[in-house]
């Protein structure tokens, strides 16, 4: 298991792996199901081997899932992970509703804005890409500056590993990088709005792996 994903409601939380799909279950653990919903008995055929991890999924299904987002009404799940693509499903209908792609590598974070305005998502090439959830088409990007380490093969770029939106303000996304580095972007005019960097207890810096704005206080960010 790569990641977890509470839905806005509370009702499901979304869980997402190797295997290449979303489970969702109820708080109490029952499995509520799976997206894509194959058959765990498939042939040894359809499997495929990760080359980062070492693990196997259904490749015929989904490629692993590092990332999960729900929507603000819980109808449809964002995922994310070694494709450079972010699928979209309706949970109501369990289908996949549409693919959001422009990244040049594997997608790490991704995430809804208030008001299902955009989904951005994020990734080893170090870009913050926004999609309207409705046509699908890129409508906004913004690109971190060169960092000193980079977890991609695009030479000068730290990949990002976790976006969050603030519940206080509409259009400020947060996001964690490999350069060590907590980053705040201004959504609306699609520009970096400050940069926080973190050091290790030796003075190096230290990758970031998560960032996430405070439900209460409107200025702090963890």
């Amino acid at each position: 298991m790569h990641c977890i994903q509470w839905s806005p409601t509370n009702g499901a939380l979304a869980c997402g792996g190797a295997d290449g799909r979303a489970h969702l279950l109820k708080p109490s653990g029952e499995l509520l199901g799976r997206i894509p919903d194959a058959s765990p008995e498939a042939s040894a055929d359809l499997y495929a081997r990760d080359t980062e991890t070492g693990t196997t999924s259904l490749s015929s299904v989904a490629p692993p899932i590092r990332a999960l987002a729900f929507s603000k009404g819980s109808r449809y799940l964002a995922s994310a992970g070694a494709a450079a693509e972010v699928t979209i499903w309706d949970l109501k209908r369990k289908s996949k509703l549409k693919s959001l792609v422009g990244h040049a590598d594997a997608v790490a974070a991704v995430a809804y804005s208030p008001g299902d305005q955009h989904v951005a998502s994020a990734g080893r090439e170090g870009r913050v890409i926004l999609h309207s959830p409705v046509s699908g088409l890129v409508v906004g990007e913004m690109q971190q500056a060169p960092g000193a380490s980079t977890s991609s093969g695009l030479s000068g770029f730290s990949g990002i590993a976790a976006l969050h939106y603030s519940p206080h303000r509409r259009q400020m996304l947060a996001s964690a990088s490999a350069d060590g580095a907590v980053r705040v972007w201004d959504t609306g005019v699609r520009r970096l709005a400050a940069t926080l960097s973190t050091l290790s207890e030796t003075g190096n810096t230290s990758a970031v792996n998560d960032a996430r704005f405070s439900p209460a206080a409107p200025n702090v960010l963890a």
